[in-house]
């Protein structure tokens, strides 16, 4: 990420299902949570399995951040502009969905007002947001391509052999460089 992430910013990290994403960031959070306000909204996963995973990795999610399995926009944006956390994660992008519209959540209509609702919540409060989102199976955002146009970074974690190397590598990065790659091994309790 060049420098490091930069505030008021809004990334998306993407990658095949299973790859990571979630455990990757879990691991950022539970070292940035030492200093900074952190939301993390998981619409996959239930609280429950989202324990389990910072237990396996070590961590005590109660001493951390906010967790909620909440999937609604509308609820999540009210959240952050009433808290203002210095973070906020939504796991994924996909399965939240907009209160009162009429397209199902994952469809280019929501994604591309949930993605233009988050980037005015970065920068008119102050808050860097992390969104995970799917690929398809060509490899691309699931979705509408304007997603991709609209962050302001996007980072694709890929596997990168038959082990358990991972690639990160960026795409697209307003504030930094894409001719970057971090490669991690990924353990039973973290990327290393």
């Amino acid at each position: 990420m060049g420098n490091g992430i930069m505030p008021s910013s809004f990334i998306v990290l993407t990658g095949d299902p299973g790859v990571g994403k979630s455990t990757l960031l879990l691991q950022i959070c539970s070292h940035l949570a030492q200093h900074y306000l952190i939301f993390y909204f998981s619409t996959e996963e239930s609280l429950a399995q989202v324990k389990d995973r910072f237990l396996r990795l070590n961590h005590h999610p109660s001493d951390l951040f906010h967790l909620s399995d909440v999937a609604n926009l509308d609820d999540i944006i009210q959240s952050a502009q009433h808290h203002k956390p210095t973070l906020l994660i939504i796991d994924s992008i996909q399965n939240c969905y907009i209160g009162g519209s009429q397209t199902l959540p994952g469809s280019i209509g929501q994604l591309r007002e949930a993605t233009f609702r988050l980037m005015r919540l970065a920068k008119e409060n102050d808050i860097t947001i992390f969104v995970t989102g799917h690929i398809t199976k060509e490899g691309i955002i699931a979705g509408p391509k304007t997603m991709e146009h609209m962050v302001d970074a996007l980072f694709y974690l890929k596997r990168e052999d038959h082990w358990q190397t991972r690639l990160l590598r960026s795409v697209k990065n307003r504030f930094g460089s894409i001719n970057e790659v971090g490669f991690f091994e990924m353990t039973e309790i973290s990327f290393q």
